[in-house]
C-alpha cells in the first residue's frame, strides 16, 4: 500500500484498505490516521465513515464518533435511514452515559457502582483508556490491586504514551504486589519513550536501590547472620541503646523507611489511608506484599537468634500482613513457648492446624509432627500457669541451686514471719503468705518434688487440682514447721544451733522459744 501511495496519494480507497490492515494488527492509532486521510480526500466515503465511527466509539471519542454517524444518516436521507447508524448512535449514547456515571460514582466513593457502570460502558468503548483508568481507580479503592493493575496495563497497551499511567503500573507492581521484574519492565517503557523523564528515572533508581538492600539482607540471612539482618531491617539495636535525652525520633531500619514510602505511594494512587493492610486483596484490604515480605523476614531473623520478645512483635506485624502464613504462626508459637505463654502458643498452633485442615496452608510431615508436639507442650504450659509457681514465690530462677533457694527462703522468712512482719496486712494475710513461702521451700528443697514440679506436676496437689494451700500447708496450718522446733535459718529447734537471739516465739506454736542470729 505504501508503494501505491507513493505512486498516487490521492486515492482514498488505498488509505482505507491500509487502515483495515492496521486494524487487524491492533494498530488503531495508525488506522485512524489513514481513515482521516481517506475522508479528507472524500468526506462522503461511506465505508471510511462507518469504520471511523466504529473506531472512534471504541476509543471513547464520542463527539467525533457522533458526527460521523450523523453524517452517514444525512447521506442516506434520500433512502430509508441507516439502521446501522442509528444503532451505533444508541450504543454511543449508552457508553457516554456510562462514562459520566462512572465519574460521578468515583467522586461519590461508590466504588461498586463505579466498577459496574465502567464495565458496562467498556463493552462498547472497548479501547477507551480513560474508562480503564477510572475502573482501575475504583478497583484500587476497593483494595483489589490485581484488577487495578490489569486495567492500568490495558490502558498502557492501548496508548503507551500515557507515562503517568506507566508510573502507576510500576509502583503497584513493586510497592504493593512486589513483583520487581514486572515493575522494572513497566518503568522501562517510560524510559524508552522519554529517557529524560525525571519522574520515571526517580522510580527506576528507587526500585534498584531498595532491591539492592533487600538482596544484602537476604544474603546475611542465608549465611545465618540473623543479628545483622535484623539490625538492617528493624534497627532494633538502636532502639535498645537509645539514651535518655537523645533525639526521640524512632530509629529507622529498612522496614520503617519503606513503610513511609509505601504510605506515600498509596496516597499518590488515591488509596484511602484507612484501608486495612494485608498481603492479600480481600475485604477492602490493599495488598502490601513488599512490606509483608520484609516483616516476615524480620520475624524469621529474630527466631534465628532467639530474641523472643522483639520477635513476637515482628511476627505479629508480619501476620497482620500475611494472616494465612502458617510458617509465621509456628515461629511465633515457638517464641510464645520460650516465653512460657502457653495460651497464646496454643492459639497460634491451633490456627496453623486449622489452616492446614482447610487447605489454606501446606505443612510437610515433619512440620505436622512438630505441631502436635508443640500443642502438647502448650497445653502443659497452660496447666502450669494455673498452679502456684514456687520459683516465683521464692523469687529464684528455675535453675537455682539449693544454696540460692535456701538464701532466698531465709530472706523472705525474715520479712514475712508473723512475729517479724512490720506492715499493714492482717494476721491472716501474713500467715497465708508465710505458709506459701514455706510450701515453696519444701517443694524446691526436695529434688524429687522439684523434679515433679518441673515436669508440670504439683507435689502439693497430687489430685492435679489447682492450688496448693490445703493439707496443712496453707493459712496458719503452714506453720507446723515452726511449731515443732523447726528453724528456717538452719539452726535447729530449742536453744541450740548457735543463734543467740532470745525471745523469738514461733507463730502460734505452743510457746516454744527459738534463738536466731540474723
Amino acid at each position: 500500500y505504501q508503494e501505491a501511495l507513493d505512486t498516487d496519494a490521492t486515492q482514498p480507497l488505498i488509505y482505507f484498505k491500509r487502515a483495515a490492515v492496521y486494524l487487524s494488527k491492533g494498530r488503531s492509532v495508525a488506522a485512524l490516521a489513514d481513515l482521516n486521510q481517506a475522508l479528507q480526500l472524500n468526506p462522503n466515503f461511506e465505508p471510511a465513515l462507518t469504520q471511523r465511527g466504529k473506531l472512534l466509539t471504541r476509543r471513547g471519542q464520542f463527539g467525533q464518533a457522533r458526527a460521523d454517524w450523523e453524517h452517514l444518516q444525512k447521506l442516506a436521507s434520500a433512502t430509508p435511514p441507516s439502521e446501522e447508524a442509528q444503532k451505533a448512535l444508541d450504543q454511543l449514547q449508552t457508553a457516554e452515559r456510562g462514562f459520566e456515571n462512572t465519574k460521578a460514582a468515583l467522586e461519590a466513593a461508590k466504588y461498586s457502582r463505579c466498577v459496574q457502570t465502567s464495565s458496562d460502558a467498556l463493552k462498547i468503548a472497548t479501547q477507551m483508556t480513560e474508562l480503564y483508568e477510572l475502573r482501575a481507580d475504583c478497583y484500587l479503592r476497593q483494595g483489589n490491586a490485581e484488577k487495578a493493575v490489569a486495567d492500568y496495563s490495558r490502558a498502557v497497551q492501548i496508548d503507551s504514551s500515557q507515562l503517568a499511567v506507566v508510573r502507576k503500573v510500576s509502583q503497584l507492581y513493586y510497592f504493593i504486589m512486589y513483583q520487581p521484574t514486572k515493575a522494572i519492565a513497566a518503568i522501562k517503557i517510560c524510559l524508552n519513550s522519554d529517557p529524560d523523564n525525571k519522574a520515571c528515572k526517580a522510580i527506576f533508581r528507587q526500585i534498584k536501590k531498595i532491591e539492592k538492600q533487600i538482596q544484602a539482607v537476604e544474603k546475611d540471612y542465608s549465611k545465618n547472620k540473623f543479628n545483622t539482618a535484623a539490625k538492617t531491617l528493624t534497627a532494633f539495636h538502636l532502639a535498645q541503646t537509645k539514651r535518655k535525652g537523645e533525639d526521640e525520633t524512632a530509629p529507622q531500619g529498612l522496614i520503617q523507611e519503606l513503610e513511609g514510602q509505601v504510605r506515600e505511594v498509596l496516597a499518590q494512587l488515591g488509596v484511602p489511608a484507612d484501608l486495612k493492610k494485608s498481603s492479600k486483596a480481600a475485604d477492602g484490604a490493599v495488598p502490601e506484599r513488599l512490606l509483608a515480605k520484609l516483616h516476615a523476614l524480620a520475624c524469621r531473623c529474630f527466631a534465628g537468634f532467639k530474641k523472643n520478645e522483639p520477635g513476637v512483635t515482628w511476627c505479629t506485624s508480619a501476620l497482620d500482613l500475611s494472616p494465612n502464613d502458617a510458617e509465621l504462626l509456628l515461629l511465633r508459637a515457638d517464641m510464645y513457648l520460650a516465653l512460657e505463654d502457653g495460651e497464646k502458643a496454643f492459639q497460634d498452633l491451633n490456627r496453623a492446624k486449622d489452616q492446614q485442615a482447610a487447605g489454606t496452608a501446606q505443612l510437610n510431615t515433619q512440620q505436622q509432627r512438630e505441631l502436635q508436639q508443640k500443642l502438647h507442650k502448650a497445653q502443659q504450659l497452660q496447666r502450669q500457669a494455673q498452679r502456684k509457681d514456687y520459683y516465683k514465690i521464692l523469687d529464684v530462677p528455675k535453675d537455682a541451686t539449693q544454696a540460692q533457694i535456701k538464701k532466698a527462703y531465709r530472706k523472705l522468712a525474715q520479712k514475712w514471719h508473723p512475729d517479724l512482719y512490720n506492715g499493714d496486712l492482717s494476721e491472716a494475710e501474713v500467715n497465708a503468705k508465710m505458709g506459701e513461702i514455706n510450701l515453696a521451700n519444701e517443694i524446691l528443697s526436695d529434688e524429687e518434688k522439684r523434679s515433679i514440679f518441673d515436669q508440670g506436676g504439683d507435689p502439693a496437689d497430687p489430685t492435679g487440682n489447682n492450688g496448693a494451700g490445703g493439707g496443712g500447708h496453707g493459712g496458719e496450718g503452714g506453720f507446723h514447721h515452726f511449731a515443732g522446733g523447726f528453724n528456717p535459718f538452719g539452726g535447729g529447734g530449742g536453744g541450740g544451733g548457735g543463734f543467740p537471739f532470745e525471745g523469738f516465739t514461733a507463730g502460734g506454736g505452743g510457746g516454744q522459744q527459738f534463738k536466731f542470729h540474723f
